[in-house]
Order: structure tokens, then C-alpha cells, then sequence
């Protein structure tokens, strides 16, 4: 399943090279970008969202800017994943395999998003479900992404096993399990609470893939540390706080205090800007990372 990235996207709909080289010299010399550019972006970043990265969904944006006919050609999409969930998944497995994926919807709507078999069925267990999820996994539906016990490198020597969030493998497609009226929400950037955040949080695990990187998350046992993403670079943990909005960053702050941590990012819907170690960046700057 190919899926394109954002900036892919922005070429399909008419951005051309020069265009994204100037942003991404904003990014290099982290620069606010103007506020007429930046409002653009936001505005073709919502639309992604909405439309996500499916060439045929993007090819009938492109042709139609119409948010129905994408909806129409998600809905063939969604249905077709069902299909060979029912075609390929093994007896047993089929009813766990769609029940787990139909449950990403309500696992990203929760305050903490670590995936919960409760959420698919009521008491059930990693046992009863881990194929399922290995399935999923496989046929490249979702993307999960572990929490580690260290904010340390290796990260993937450190992660907890059966401890993970799971994300859809495109985002316009997670969008188009929430509902038509989501698009609606999105566009208009209405849409508030902990389903918001989650559809960002997977809008920015979907770039993170695409940039090349493995998922991994931080959060403490008893929750009072957090970070969406922990990325490896230059064998160095640099953690990612992802904020749909611009909301404050406690547990980016506090993890910045670490000498062995060099910098970490703040991802919002505001401007560029940087604070001591921490940087801040617009959403859409991820597709830089």
C-alpha cells in the first residue's frame, strides 16, 4: 500500500519545487515564515488530513475539490480492507482482526492513547488478540509505535513490550472512520478535545514513517511524563511533543533538563521559534524532520 507524504501531496496539488525550498529554508534557519505562507499551509495540512495520502483519493481531490467524491473513494478503500481482511486472515482471526482495526477510532479519542483490548472487547487480552494485531501490522493497515522505559539510545532496546499505540497507515483514511461530518470539523478547524489530538498525533506518526523513522513513545507509569514521539538522530533521543493547538509543554520541558538530551521539537499550529533547547515548529514542518 502506497501512501504519499505531504510533500508529495503539495506537488499534486500545485506547489511547485521553489516553493517548498523556501519553506524548508525556514525550517533550516528556523525563521518564522511569513503569516500569509503559514496560514496557507495550515490550510493545505488540514486538507490533507481530510484527504490523506491515497494516490486515488489525492487524483480525485486534484480533479474534482470535492470533499464527497474523496469520501465516495475512502469508502471503496475502507470496504476493500475489510474484504481482504476477510479474504486473508485465517477463520479464527477475521472478526478479532476487523474488530481491532475499526477500534482505532475510539483508542486515538482516549486520553491516553496506549492501545487498550478493552476498547475491542469488553475484558478482553493481549493473548486472545495478538495475532490480530501482527496481522494488521503485517498487511501494513496501521503502524504501531512502543513505549520505551528510557529516554535513551537505542530506543528500540528499551521498549515495552505490549505497550504501544496503534496508528492508521494514512490519515485521511482514520479520518474517514470517524465520519463524513469529521472532514467538515477539520477544514474548518473546529474540531476540539482528545479525538483532536489523536488525529494529529497520527497525522505526524504518518510523516515520521514516511521520513523514514521507527515510532517510539516516553511516558512514565504513572503518567506524569509524556512525549508523543522519540526519534533517533545522530544517535541522539530527540523527543517530540505534538500539540494540535499551542498548549504548554511540561513534560517536554522536564525532559529537556537531560544533558544527554542536545534539543527536542515542539510541534503546533503556531510559528516557528526557538527557546533555549527547544524548538518550535509549525505542523507541517514535519514533513522536514
Amino acid at each position: 500500500m502506497y501512501s504519499l507524504d505531504f510533500e508529495e501531496y503539495l506537488w499534486a496539488v500545485g506547489y511547485g519545487e521553489q516553493q517548498i525550498a523556501l519553506l524548508r529554508e525556514y525550517f533550516n534557519k528556523k525563521e518564522k515564515v511569513p503569516e500569509s505562507v503559514h496560514n496557507t499551509m495550515m490550510k493545505h495540512l488540514r486538507e490533507y488530513i481530510v484527504v490523506g495520502g491515497m494516490p486515488a483519493v489525492v487524483n480525485k481531490f486534484v480533479e474534482s475539490r470535492h470533499f464527497g467524491e474523496v469520501w465516495k473513494i475512502q469508502q471503496q478503500i475502507l470496504d476493500s480492507y475489510l474484504d481482504d481482511i476477510s479474504k486473508y486472515a485465517s477463520k479464527t482471526e477475521k472478526p478479532k482482526v476487523k474488530n481491532c482495526f475499526l477500534s482505532v477510532p475510539k483508542q486515538l479519542a482516549k486520553e491516553n492513547k496506549k492501545f487498550q483490548f478493552s476498547v475491542v472487547e469488553k475484558k478482553a487480552t493481549a493473548r486472545k488478540y495478538e495475532n490480530s494485531i501482527e496481522w494488521l501490522r503485517d498487511a501494513n493497515f496501521v503502524r504501531l509505535c512502543y513505549n520505551v522505559s528510557t529516554p535513551e539510545f537505542p530506543l528500540p532496546a528499551y521498549e515495552k513490550e505490549g505497550q504501544y499505540k496503534m496508528y492508521l497507515s494514512d490519515i485521511g483514511l482514520l479520518v474517514a472512520l470517524y465520519g463524513f461530518d469529521m472532514k467538515k470539523a477539520i477544514i474548518d478547524d473546529t474540531l476540539k478535545g482528545n479525538a483532536k489530538g489523536g488525529i494529529y498525533e497520527n497525522l505526524i506518526a504518518d510523516m515520521l514513517v514516511k521520513r523514514g523513522y521507527r515510532l517510539s513513545y516516553y511516558r512514565t507509569d504513572n503518567g506524569g511524563i509524556e512525549i508523543e514521539f522519540m526519534l533517533s538522530i545522530d544517535a541522539n533521543v530527540i523527543p517530540v511533543e505534538v500539540k494540535s493547538g499551542n498548549g504548554a509543554t511540561v513534560s517536554l520541558n522536564e525532559l529537556l533538563k537531560r544533558a544527554d538530551i542536545p534539543y527536542g521539537y515542539k510541534l503546533i499550529s503556531g510559528n516557528v521559534g526557538v527557546n533555549e533547547k527547544k524548538i518550535v515548529l509549525p505542523l507541517y514542518m514535519a514533513m522536514f524532520l
